[in-house]
């Protein structure tokens, strides 16, 4: 069944505490693929910013210093503050975690998601199976 999600990075550098970064999107997808998704595991820095030169990740992004051009990763909370700047570091991992919200209006829903899966989340929940029949008996006294 289709449910809409708030897709949240998370962020641990050298096994610290995890921190949210970025801006999290909300995304309509299958319950079974709303599983928390650990897609980089203790990596070091320089495996990190090849990794972010070809797969951009929301509040993560590697930059260069003016001077010297070396590399650094910079976290970010999506809306224009920096959390922190890294010119090295011995592993970082990231993780997406999947939060249900289950109060999005049907609206927004058909407002920011394709057609197929607006209908597909309709007729999930069976949200217009009255409209059928009050049709039917509207077309038969014609």
């Amino acid at each position: 069944m289709l449910n809409v999600y708030k897709k949240q990075t998370y962020i641990s550098i050298n096994q610290e505490d995890w921190i949210q970064v970025g801006y999290s999107p909300l995304v309509l997808i299958e319950e079974e693929e709303a599983t928390d998704e650990l897609f980089l595991q203790n990596v070091s820095f320089k495996d990190c910013c090849d990794f972010l030169q070809n797969q951009p990740i929301r509040g993560l992004y590697m930059n260069k210093t003016y001077f010297t051009k070396r590399p650094v990763i910079v976290l970010s909370d999506g809306y224009g503050k920096k959390y922190n700047t890294y010119k090295k570091f011995d592993s970082i991992s990231c993780k997406y975690v999947y939060i249900p919200m289950p109060s999005v209006t049907l609206d927004y829903i058909t407002s920011h998601y394709s057609a197929s899966k607006v209908i597909q989340y309709i007729k999930e929940r069976n949200l217009f199976n009255n409209t059928e029949s009050i049709a039917e008996e509207e077309c038969s006294h014609v």
